[in-house]
């Protein structure tokens, strides 16, 4: 659901790539200038589409993908099923990947993250929040642009420094806890921008825009998007992805 949970489970897809997790492979330039740097990756214009064909395959093949996680890749299974309608539609999805001609996209290193692993994440999916929005997927890339801001959050309201601030306890009392300490997996942006407006981390301008978009990381549940009747549009993404770049600038730039 965002970056502290990919954390925990040590990996990500790497279906549309074709490398290996942390890895890059060759191929396209995205961005100039002094904020970004040479990215190579194949064109992910369709990679919310080859998860859904992931899952697809798994319930074809028997296996459901909530209860029992199977040993293959998805790289593997994709390979070796012989269902003829899962061989056309993959082969639709990969002319159609084929023949997109991704923009310029800008990249950025994060490089004031602390956990390495963190600062991979939050650069992959920054440059795929800005692809799913000139693709058309404003939803992916709004619920992608949260998930960075709330990386950012997370590594520094996580540090030893924030942590011994004299409001902290009360910038943070509203968070959930699982004992004496904060479960920071259930933390919201709200709560996340909030916390850091109040400890002086982000400015107040930041903690507006952030807080004016809709919460867009349980929407990718459709049972949460018809309870809560909103759904993320360009605007709601455009605003994240603006609101990336403010903290990304402030956070940069701190001590």
């Amino acid at each position: 659901r965002h970056a502290q949970a990919r954390l925990r489970r040590g990996s990500r897809t790497n279906i549309a790539r074709g490398t290996k997790p942390g890895g890059r492979s060759k191929g396209i330039r995205f961005g100039t200038g002094s904020n970004t740097e040479v990215n190579r990756y194949p064109s992910m214009r369709l990679e919310s589409h080859l998860t859904q064909l992931v899952n697809r395959l798994e319930l074809l093949l028997g296996v459901d993908p909530q209860n029992e996680p199977g040993t293959s890749s998805a790289k593997q299974v994709l390979e070796q099923t012989n269902n003829v309608e899962v061989k056309e539609t993959l082969e639709a999805l990969r002319s159609l990947r084929r023949s997109y001609d991704p923009p310029s996209l800008d990249s950025r290193d994060f490089a004031f993250i602390t956990n390495p692993k963190l600062r991979s994440i939050l650069e992959l999916d920054y440059i795929e929040a800005q692809r799913c929005l000139s693709a058309g997927a404003p939803k992916a890339s709004a619920m992608l642009a949260a998930g960075v801001l709330e990386g950012m959050l997370l590594d520094q309201l996580q540090r030893e420094g924030v942590r011994a601030h004299d409001n902290y306890a009360k910038a943070t009392k509203d968070f959930r806890r699982a004992g004496q300490e904060i479960d920071w997996d259930k933390a919201g942006l709200r709560q996340l921008l909030s916390a850091a407006a109040q400890l002086g981390i982000i400015n107040d301008l930041a903690n507006q825009l952030g807080s004016e978009a809709i919460d867009c990381r349980d929407t990718v549940h459709p049972n949460a998007e018809i309870r809560n009747g909103k759904r993320a549009q360009s605007e709601e993404a455009e605003l994240l992805l603006v609101t990336v770049k403010l903290m990304y600038r402030t956070l940069s730039l701190a001590p």
